[in-house]
């Protein structure tokens, strides 16, 4: 399910629209949350040598999506963000995918993006 999500997309469409975010979000909300947190990591992670930014785009995408459903969504959301806070902030610094993965880092400490809770 995130691997089809994350990598199967429309050439001129990489940011998934609402219809797309629903339709993982049925999908996934059948599932154990620790298998989709355990696929969104891969997603995120480079380990499998792939370094092509578009699938960790769709999956931050995705995994901001599920913390806003809330319940197992959330959970799983959470665990991702055990898991992958490393890789979550090295995201900050892939120019296409900064904005988004500092969007998600606040939603999922519960700031607004830009509220990192450092004085500035």
């Amino acid at each position: 399910v995130v691997t089809e999500f994350c990598e199967k997309y429309p050439a001129t469409r990489v940011v998934p629209n609402e219809a797309d975010l629903d339709m993982f979000w049925t999908k996934c909300s059948l599932l154990h949350p620790r298998s989709i947190a355990d696929a969104i990591y891969d997603q995120l992670s480079f380990s499998g040598g792939d370094n092509e930014w578009q699938p960790r785009l769709r999956a931050l995408y995705a995994l901001e999506h599920l913390h806003v459903k809330g319940g197992i969504g959330k959970e799983t959301a959470r665990l991702v963000m055990h898991s992958a806070k490393g890789l979550l902030q090295h995201l900050t610094e892939v120019s296409q995918c900064s904005q988004k993965a500092e969007q998600v880092i606040a939603a999922l400490r519960g700031a607004k993006a830009g509220e990192g809770g450092e004085p500035e």
